[in-house]
């Protein structure tokens, strides 16, 4: 859990949550309070720091992350429940205006790293959920100026080998009949 003073006046830093539950994708959903952050002006102004949060570090390329894959936005009017945060009972009283942009991307191979603009004063609470089995999800992490993130590491896609081995098999079986029907032709002969 992240301390309670990370909270400070309200959510005054955006919230960044990590999915690796679909294997060989990233999704992640980067929230902005619109309303309560003194630091973002409205709705329009919370689409445009969302939309420049991050750059994606992916084989020696850093490349903004909306022109890696398209953003999609939604409004929500409650906070994560999955947010390394202290729950505030008071957000539960009345809906809040929130943005969030979703982003899913496959990369070419793990890890990938996020990076934050140089100057900024929007600070990242990072958080990972959906690692694969027997994998500990990494601690939350804050990106302020220019941090970039710890290795993400996504879950590989396991190929099915039964289908070609199955195959592989039938064929060598028909291989051996149709070599056996013919040495017993040539022998009758």
């Amino acid at each position: 859990m992240a301390p309670l003073l990370a909270l400070g006046h309200g959510m005054e830093f955006l919230q960044a949550r990590v999915r690796l539950e679909m294997p060989g994708k990233i999704r992640i959903e980067l929230t902005a309070d619109f309303e309560d952050n003194p630091l973002i002006k409205d709705e329009q102004d919370a689409r445009l720091i969302l939309t420049n949060a991050f750059f994606v570090n992916e084989g020696g390329e850093q490349r903004a992350w909306a022109d890696v894959a398209p953003l999609t936005f939604e409004k929500r009017d409650q906070p994560d429940p999955t947010a390394p945060v202290p729950e505030d009972p008071t957000w539960k009283e009345r809906p809040h205006g929130l943005l969030t942009a979703l982003w899913e991307y496959a990369p070419k191979g793990p890890p990938i790293h996020l990076a934050t603009l140089d100057r900024t004063p929007h600070d990242i609470l990072m958080w990972t959920t959906g690692t694969a089995e027997g994998t500990p999800a990494p601690p939350w992490q804050i990106l302020i100026c220019g941090d970039v993130s710890k290795d993400i590491q996504i879950r590989p896609v396991h190929t099915n080998p039964w289908p070609w081995g199955i195959a592989g098999i039938g064929f060598l079986i028909a291989l051996g009949a149709g070599k056996r029907l013919i040495s017993r032709r040539s022998a009758s002969d």
